[in-house]
C-alpha cells in the first residue's frame, strides 16, 4: 500500500494533523464503521516515513484480521474518503466568517428569530474585523448582504430596506474584480504560452471603469487588477502602467492577504524580467526594489519559509546591481529562512555567486564544490561560475577540462530547450576561443593577436550566446 492515494495523503499530515484525523475518524459521527478506524490505527504504525517493507496489502489483511481482498479495498477507500473530507474541514474552520454564514442560513431556515438576532450580530462583528479589501472581502459582503435582505424579507414589510442595494452593490465589485483578475491572467498566459484566450465581458469593464474613475479611487483592488491589465495589453504605456502599479502596492500594501499580494507582485517582476530579456537592464534595479518592499513588508513568507528561488533571484539582482554589502547581509541573514532541507545547498549556491561578483574566485570555487546539484538549474549556474573563475584564475587546463564536461551535459540534458542548448554550446565555443586566445597573447605577433581578435569579435557578433554580458566584459579586456 505504499504507493497508494491514502498513505501520499497520510505523509502530508503533520503530527498535530494525524492527531486530529484520528480523533475525526473516531467520532461516530462522521465514521460508523470500527473497521475503518483499526485501518488508521495499523496505517499509523507506520508513520511518519510509511516506508516499511511491512507495508503490504497481505501483511494489512492479516493486522485486520480479513480474508477477502476487496474488503481491505472497500475499507481502504471508505478512510480516503474521510481524510479527504477531514482536510476540506480543516479549511472550513480557517473561514470563520464563513462558518458563520452557515450558522445565519440555518437559523434562518428555520425561522429561529430569538437565536437569529444574535447569530447575525455575532456575523456582523466578524464581517467588521475581516482586516483585508482583497477579492474574498467583496465576496463575503455580498454574502453578509444577502443573508440580511433574506432576513429582511422574513418581517414582511412593505418598505424601503438598503440591504438590497448593498447586496447588488457588492455583487458588482465582486464580480468585477474577480472578472478584472481572469482578464489578467489570460493576458498572461497569452504572452507566455502564445495562447488566444479571450475574456469577453473585460473590454466591456475596462470601458465602465475609463467612464467612471471613482471606482478607481474608491476600490484599491479594482485599481490594482485594472492597472496591471493596462500593463499587460497596452503595450505603448506599459512602463507607465507598471510605475503606477509598483506606487499602487505600495500605498495599499496592507489591504491584501499574503498570498493575493505576492500574486500582484508576481505581475510587477514578470514585467521587469521582460524588460531585463530585452536588454533594458535598468529594470534589474526595479526588480530588485519589487523585492525590498516585500522583505519589508514580510510578504515574501510562503508557509513560513522563502523560496529558494526567490532567495536565487533576490541575490542574482543584488550582484547585478553591484549592492554587494546588502546582497552578502541579505544572504547570510535570512539562510534561516529557508526551509531546513534547502538551507545549505541554497546558502552555499548564493554565496559562491556573492564571492564571484566580489571576484573572489577561489573562495567561490570552493563553495561549489560542497553543492549539491539536485536541480538543473544550480547545476548551470554552477558550472557557469566555475568555468568563468577558472578563465579569471588562468587555471586553463582546468578551463578545457571544464568546457568538455559543460558541453556534455548540455547535450544529454532533456530538461533544457533547443533553443537554450544552442546558446549555451555557442557560449562554449566562444569562451574556449576567447581562452586560446588569451594563451596566445603572450607569444605571438601583436598586429596578428589583433587580425584575430578582430575575427572573434565577428563570429561573437553573429551568434546568440549565453551569458554574453560576461562575455562583453571579458572580450573587451583581451
Amino acid at each position: 500500500m505504499k504507493n497508494s492515494k491514502l498513505i501520499k495523503i497520510l505523509k502530508k499530515l503533520s503530527a498535530r494533523e494525524q492527531n486530529r484525523l484520528h480523533k475525526y475518524v473516531q467520532s461516530p459521527f462522521f465514521n460508523k464503521h470500527e473497521d475503518v478506524l483499526q485501518l488508521y490505527d495499523v496505517l499509523m504504525g507506520f508513520a511518519p516515513e510509511f516506508e516499511s517493507e511491512a507495508l503490504k496489502k497481505e501483511r494489512i489483511q492479516q493486522a485486520l484480521g480479513i480474508k477477502d481482498v476487496t474488503r481491505l479495498n472497500h475499507i481502504s477507500s471508505y478512510l480516503l474518503n474521510l481524510t479527504i473530507d477531514f482536510l476540506g474541514q480543516l479549511e472550513q474552520e480557517k473561514d470563520t466568517v464563513e462558518q458563520q454564514r452557515y450558522k445565519v442560513k440555518a437559523l434562518r431556515k428555520r425561522n429561529m428569530k430569538v437565536a437569529l438576532s444574535t447569530a447575525i450580530k455575532q456575523y456582523e462583528r466578524l464581517q467588521s474585523r475581516y482586516p483585508y479589501q482583497d477579492t474574498s472581502y467583496y465576496q463575503q459582503q455580498y454574502y453578509f448582504y444577502q443573508e440580511k435582505d433574506a432576513l429582511f424579507l422574513l418581517e414582511s414589510s412593505r418598505r424601503y430596506d438598503i440591504n438590497l442595494q448593498l447586496k447588488s452593490d457588492a455583487l458588482d465589485l465582486y464580480y468585477m474584480v474577480t472578472q478584472l483578475q481572469l482578464a489578467c491572467d489570460m493576458a498572461s498566459r497569452n504572452i507566455i504560452v502564445e495562447a488566444d484566450y479571450i475574456s469577453k465581458l473585460g473590454v466591456e469593464i475596462e470601458l465602465y471603469l475609463q467612464k467612471n474613475i471613482t471606482y478607481l479611487d474608491q476600490h484599491p483592488a479594482v485599481a490594482i487588477y485594472y492597472t496591471i491589465l493596462q500593463m499587460l495589453t497596452k503595450t505603448a504605456s506599459a512602463a507607465s502602467s507598471y510605475r503606477k502599479l509598483k506606487a499602487l502596492l505600495i500605498q495599499h500594501i496592507e489591504l491584501f492577504s499574503i498570498t493575493e499580494l505576492q500574486h500582484m507582485f508576481d505581475y510587477a517582476q514578470n514585467y521587469c524580467i521582460q524588460q531585463i530579456n530585452k536588454g533594458v537592464f535598468d529594470y534589474y534595479e526595479e526588480f530588485l526594489s519589487l523585492y525590498k518592499i516585500q522583505l519589508s513588508s514580510n510578504t515574501l513568507l510562503k508557509d513560513g519559509f522563502l523560496e529558494e528561488w526567490d532567495f536565487k533571484n533576490i541575490v542574482t539582482a543584488g550582484v547585478r546591481m553591484k549592492d554587494f554589502e546588502w546582497t552578502e547581509q541579505f544572504i547570510r541573514s535570512n539562510k534561516d529562512q529557508l526551509k531546513p532541507e534547502l538551507q545549505e545547498n541554497a546558502y552555499r549556491y548564493n554565496l559562491a555567486v556573492y564571492y564571484y561578483a566580489t571576484s573572489q574566485y577561489k573562495e567561490a570555487l570552493q563553495l561549489l564544490y560542497q553543492v549539491e546539484f539536485t536541480d538543473s538549474t544550480y547545476h548551470l549556474g554552477a558550472k557557469n561560475i566555475q568555468l568563468k573563475s577558472y578563465y579569471e584564475l588562468g587555471e586553463s587546463d582546468a578551463f578545457g577540462a571544464l568546457v568538455d564536461a559543460f558541453r556534455i551535459y548540455v547535450k544529454r540534458n532533456k530538461a533544457l530547450s533547443t533553443y537554450r542548448k544552442e546558446v549555451y554550446f555557442n557560449f562554449l565555443r566562444i569562451a574556449k576561443k576567447m581562452e586560446n586566445l588569451k594563451q596566445k597573447k603572450a607569444y605571438i605577433d601583436p598586429q596578428k593577436f589583433e587580425k584575430e581578435k578582430e575575427l572573434l569579435a565577428v563570429y561573437i557578433k553573429e551568434n546568440i550566446a549565453a551569458n554574453s554580458d560576461w562575455i562583453a566584459t571579458a572580450f573587451g579586456v583581451l
